[in-house]
């Protein structure tokens, strides 16, 4: 019998990630619990596209490529442009992204083996491994500088596999049916079995507001149920979520100058399934990923 226990660790940075520049500034975006519902109102509203191809007229005769290509383009002929366009930086590009060597990632590895040698026809192996590997690869927010760390998409933190080969006694050389027609029929089988373990891959909630303490013991996944060798519930992976016990209560006021606030109280604890609740495009990321 052989006990193998090893421990290894990487640690890798200067990753190339994609990072967008073409962003809204952060001051536009609110961190609470409630949806940002006046700005969003105010930032989605059109106002007179100041990108309008009638303000380059100019264009046209100094440069009557650049101004074809430009009349072909929806951005220069929509006579509106929503606001939340003209505050990103370069809006005119429509989105500017580069890449940059921002990322990185972090693993660690426990692994522990234990092998029963080859010996009287039987031979077995078990391992157990213990990962922990997080990545810096995506930005939560798109104002953000630096890149978020998430638990990688990729990697179980347990996994568990055990297998074994037994050589039957029987057959030439072996304990039983060692010779003539009985060695021709039953020798040289053998008897093989695997077995693996692992959890499911990461489930990613997006921009959700969570009442109550986020973590995995409080989100509860049912296992699917087969019909058939198909899961019902529409998922091969997640039959259903359980939101827990919140509820959501909406108060919506309009402001003097037309647009609407909505502020929400909640009680109990879970996802906030209420649609007049939910994050608008201007809330910051409030579910981590890691």
């Amino acid at each position: 019998m052989v006990l193998e226990v090893s421990y290894n660790i990487a640690y890798t940075s200067n990753l190339r990630v994609t990072k967008g520049f073409g962003f809204t500034p952060q001051s536009f975006y609110t961190g609470s619990m409630q949806p940002n519902t006046a700005p969003n109102a105010v930032m989605n509203s059109k106002i007179t596209n100041p990108f309008a191809l009638s303000n380059f007229s100019g264009v046209a005769s100094s440069n009557p490529a650049a101004y074809d290509r430009m009349s072909l383009n929806s951005y220069f002929t929509q006579q509106q442009i929503s606001i939340s366009n003209l505050v990103r930086a370069y809006p005119q590009m429509g989105g500017l992204s580069l890449y940059q060597s921002l990322g990185a990632t972090h693993f660690q590895e426990a692994l522990i083996t234990l092998t029963r040698r080859y010996s009287q026809g039987l031979t077995l192996m078990a391992s157990l491994q213990f990962n922990h590997q997080y990545d810096r690869d995506y930005f939560a927010n798109p104002y953000e500088a630096m890149p978020s760390w998430e638990i990688t998409k990729y990697n179980q933190p347990v996994r568990f596999t055990a297998e074994g080969v037994w050589d039957l006694p029987t057959g030439r050389g072996k304990a039983w049916a060692t010779s003539g027609w009985k060695s021709a029929l039953f020798g040289g089988f053998q008897l093989s079995a695997s077995y693996e373990a692992q959890p499911g891959v990461p489930v990613d909630f997006g921009n959700a507001f969570f009442i109550g303490d986020l973590k995995a013991s409080s989100i509860k996944i049912k296992k699917p149920v087969y019909y058939n060798e198909q899961a019902s519930g529409g998922s091969n992976y997640v039959q259903w979520l359980n939101p827990g016990t919140v509820t959501a209560i909406p108060t919506t006021v309009t402001n003097p100058d037309g647009s609407t606030t909505t502020t929400c109280s909640y009680t109990g604890y879970g996802f906030v399934t209420n649609t007049a609740c939910q994050p608008t495009g201007f809330n910051t990321s409030p579910s981590p990923r890691a």
